[in-house]
């Protein structure tokens, strides 16, 4: 498994899991396969669940911190097969980084946004913001 050299937030060199590299093209099987390696999908973000990502096709997976993650969290991203994963030290910050995922998404994806999507992204209010579960 590849791992992480650094956090986003802080730079701190860090040796974590990444998202798996796998041989499935398909978004539903990959999740399987993600979730074997301690990632886990989320499907819906802010106060009410409004859609994250476009599943099969876009999703966003979440690693909870722990000693294997060098205690940060960690965010990966599947689009079409193609990934990427990024791990932050703050809860804050990986909070902030998986709203701004959402917002960029709602924004090219009206049908899965909230109401009244704001132009810019310091304006989202905080009932757009945040995971249900967390």
């Amino acid at each position: 498994m590849t791992t992480i050299s650094t956090t986003i937030d802080t730079g701190r060199e860090i040796n974590a899991p990444a998202l798996p590299q796998s041989v499935w093209d398909h978004g539903y099987e990959y999740m399987e396969v993600a979730e074997r390696h301690g990632w886990s999908a989320i499907g819906s973000w802010g106060k009410d669940g409004w859609e994250l990502g476009s599943w099969p096709y876009v999703i966003i997976f979440y690693r909870a911190r722990s000693e294997s993650t060098g205690n940060t969290w960690g965010i990966g991203q599947y689009v079409e097969g193609g990934l990427e994963t990024k791990y932050y030290e703050t809860r804050e910050a990986f909070i902030e980084a998986i709203d701004r995922m959402a917002y960029s998404h709602w924004q090219f994806n009206a049908d899965q946004a909230p109401p009244n999507l704001p132009e810019k992204f310091e304006d989202l209010p905080q009932e757009y913001r945040g995971m249900p579960q967390f």
